[in-house]
């Protein structure tokens, strides 16, 4: 399943702390933003500063929302002076703004009259939940229009020059600057500026993706500064240095910052481009433009978030990466760059992430860089086998004791001696193989002391395999491959003589949100409907697993007395496995088998949609109707009948029997009658035990034959439906054991 954005979130630009000591505090406000429908782009922590990239992003997004920790080693403001900064050039920029401001923060550089401001302090956060989704509520309404797009062809760059200023931009000069922007997929254009007025030039200025200003005090061109700022364009600040002598000092550049911030200085603080000779500008020119064009990043789904707020303050020195790769798996290195990039590790890739300056020896720069990685990811495919300078990088960091070599496989029959770590598996496209790389860096970077081995899954072969938390078991695809999708990393049992994969068992891991420790799971398929396929696939699963939990995940259909709608969640409160009682002129089903469900996951189960009112989000699009998912929770009837309609002789005797009734569905008693048996047996003996519990999505609403089936059109709509429902609950599904599963992993 494909996790797309959902259509119905508002997109703000975030500006917040990078430190680590600040993360309880980002996570807390960017959850009640998500909550709230609230999508929030960031501009990770970089080497180096793109103002223009700032301006694009705050101008791009419908609003601006800030959290402001205080910074008492800070003069003046009593917070980081970039806040100051960002929040100015959102008011220059005309957006809403929201800041969430800490305790003793200088409030003066901010408007709390306008109602965009909360307060809070980071011991008693909870406190202002109220009050901070309360003004998220009241910033939604002040957002005005369509939803503003991020993305978009790159567009043209334009130097706002007259043809008078020949001593700055001379025929030269501008040659260079088209080359380079060219080069990097922008169109140029030298905007002339002679005998211009001014709005002539407002009409051009907002087709223009970045313009380029010339901004030294003696220029002719700097009147077009206001204009620049009053349009909000992006723009690279230009100035020409004399061939000797020292750089000016940047507090002579105020007038040029719209928000009037003095900002501490440091060498990646370039708010103006000092240049001396056309090389010069044009390196460092491609620095900033290749910065602006940086796709955007935004914390969602929710797993995107997370990585990114919970990675901020990362040591650079810890988080060294090399991507190395051959030209065939250029795609997959790209995904993965972006996604290093999300999750705050420093990185190189020949393409995405290549910081090699331009005209240097770039064979000396690229051994130095695969020599004082910490990881080396090597993404072997065919090419990479047969690329003299593959083989090199990674023979180079296989010599270096420092650095840890991952190796992963693009091809299964590949073979590759001389590694010296565990490897995985994985696919050439798709969110999870870039998900189980970076995950597998993160282990490496948070576990230094661990060795590669220890910390990836080397269930590519399916020889050594944890203790498992959880047996899930399916019936149909749909259900199967929902489940697979929602997992963090997963890859095929290997059969073997002794152990034959009889029912597709996928291993897969789910990490705990609180400290990301792992679960570890076993997902199987059974091939035929019904109780009897159901009960002997749970018991050799079980035989051969001996999880803690036994989870049966699918779709089941509801009953519209309690107004359950398709695509909504059901919990079993206890399983009803009815059968034939006795046959007269009419159906009369049997109660003798009435199976309960594991009392602390049920509690657990209960309290997730609560607690986690966003668990849904990463459904995105798939959903064909509209609306959220509900979670409702009863009884659940199960058995070898199929029920198409209320007019069924099967349905009224069991409403008269038990009124509760929630759904109904063909699986989950022989699922929980496996377990029950199972417990009374050896395996009871022997200290072992195994609890059961069942998750269902609505894929039909049972109703009267000649009802009014306006709401939904189940005929044209039922396989949408049915990959909805599945996908709802799994999604529930492996939510719960992320984050509420009441024990502990076992591994």
């Amino acid at each position: 399943m494909k996790k797309e954005l959902h259509i119905n979130l508002i997109r703000a630009y975030f500006t917040h702390s990078y430190r680590a000591s600040d993360r309880d505090v980002n996570l807390f406000f960017w959850q009640l933003c998500l909550e709230g429908g609230i999508s929030l782009v960031v501009d990770p922590k970089a080497t180096q500063m793109s103002l223009a990239r700032l301006e694009r992003l705050i101008q791009r997004t419908s609003a601006t929302i800030g959290v402001v920790p205080k910074r008492s080693e800070e003069p003046y403001y009593l917070c980081s002076p970039y806040s100051v900064l960002e929040y100015g050039l959102a008011v220059q920029a005309r957006v809403p703004t929201l800041l969430f401001l800490e305790d003793t923060v200088a409030g003066r550089f901010f408007d709390s009259q306008s109602g965009g401001v909360v307060s809070f302090n980071r011991e008693r956060l909870v406190e202002c939940r109220q009050e901070a989704r309360a003004a998220l509520r009241a910033l939604k309404k002040r957002i005005s229009g369509p939803r503003k797009f991020l993305g978009g062809p790159l567009g043209t760059v334009a130097l706002l020059a007259s043809s008078k200023s020949n001593s700055t931009f001379d025929e030269n000069t501008v040659r260079a600057i088209s080359e380079v922007t060219k080069r990097l997929g922008f169109a140029f254009q030298r905007d002339d500026l002679t005998f211009e007025l001014p709005h002539m030039l407002v009409q051009r200025l907002d087709k223009y993706d970045v313009v380029l200003v010339d901004v030294n005090p003696e220029s002719e061109d700097r009147w077009v500064l206001p204009y620049i700022y009053a349009r909000s364009v992006p723009a690279i600040r230009l100035y020409k240095l004399l061939a000797q002598g020292s750089v000016p000092d940047q507090r002579d550049f105020l007038d040029i910052v719209a928000s009037q911030m003095l900002l501490e200085r440091s060498a990646a603080d370039e708010i103006v481009l000092f240049w001396r000779a056309n090389n010069e500008l044009t390196e460092r020119l491609e620095d900033q433009l290749t910065r602006f064009r940086q796709v955007h990043t935004e914390l969602y789904p929710e797993i995107n978030g997370e990585r990114y707020l919970r990675s901020a303050g990362r040591s650079d020195s810890e988080a060294r990466v090399f991507i190395s790769n051959a030209h065939d798996s250029d795609d997959l290195a790209q995904s993965i760059s972006n996604a290093m990039y999300l999750a705050n590790i420093e990185h190189f890739q020949y393409r995405a992430a290549n910081d090699i300056p331009v005209g240097s020896v770039w064979i000396e720069h690229l051994e130095r860089k695969v020599r004082e990685c910490r990881v080396f990811v090597a993404l072997l495919t065919r090419a990479y086998l047969a690329s003299e300078w593959c083989q090199r990088e990674l023979e180079i960091a296989k010599s270096n004791p420092d650095s840890i070599v991952l190796p992963f496989f693009l091809d299964p029959d590949l073979r590759m001696d001389g590694l010296p770590r565990q490897g995985r598996l994985i696919k050439a496209q798709g969110e999870l193989s870039v998900h189980e790389v970076v995950s597998d860096v993160e282990n490496v970077i948070s576990n230094p002391r661990s060795s590669a081995s220890d910390l990836i899954a080397t269930t590519a072969s399916g020889d050594d395999i944890p203790p498992i938390d959880v047996l899930i078991m399916s019936i149909k695809d749909e259900e199967y491959q929902a489940v697979l999708n929602t997992l963090d990393a997963h890859t095929l049992v290997k059969a073997t003589v002794d152990r034959p994969n009889l029912f597709s068992w996928e291993h897969g891991v789910v990490q705990r949100s609180s400290d990301k420790r792992p679960f570890h799971l076993i997902v199987g398929i059974v091939g035929n409907q019904g109780q009897t396929p159901m009960t002997d696939a749970v018991k050799e699963s079980i035989r051969v697993w001996r999880p803690t939990i036994c989870l049966i995940v699918g779709i089941a259909g509801g009953l519209p007395k309690w107004g359950l709608s398709l695509g909504d969640v059901v919990l079993s409160t206890e399983i009803w496995h009815y059968e034939l009682g006795r046959l007269d002129r009419e159906f009369h089903p049997s109660m003798r088998r009435v199976y309960q469900v594991n009392g602390p996951l049920l509690t657990a189960a209960l309290t997730l949609h609560a607690q986690h009112p966003g668990w849904a989000q990463s459904l995105g699009d798939l959903r064909p109707g509209v609306g959220e998912p509900r979670v409702f929770s009863g009884v659940i009837a199960s058995g070898n009948m199929v029920v198409q309609n209320m007019d069924s002789p099967i349905i009224r005797p069991m409403l008269e029997l038990e009124p509760n009734l929630l759904a109904i569905e063909m699986e989950g008693g022989g699922g929980a009658a496996a377990v029950h048996n199972l417990q009374q047996q050896e395996l009871n003996r022997e200290g072992f035990g195994v609890g059961f519990f069942m998750i269902r999505g609505i894929s039909d609403v049972i109703r009267s034959a000649d009802s009014d089936h306006n709401l939904e059109d189940q005929s044209g709509e039922r396989y949408r439906w049915t990959l909805y429902a599945s996908a709802s609950a799994a999604t529930y599904a492996i939510e719960l054991i992320r984050r509420r599963w009441p024990f502990a992993p076992r591994s």
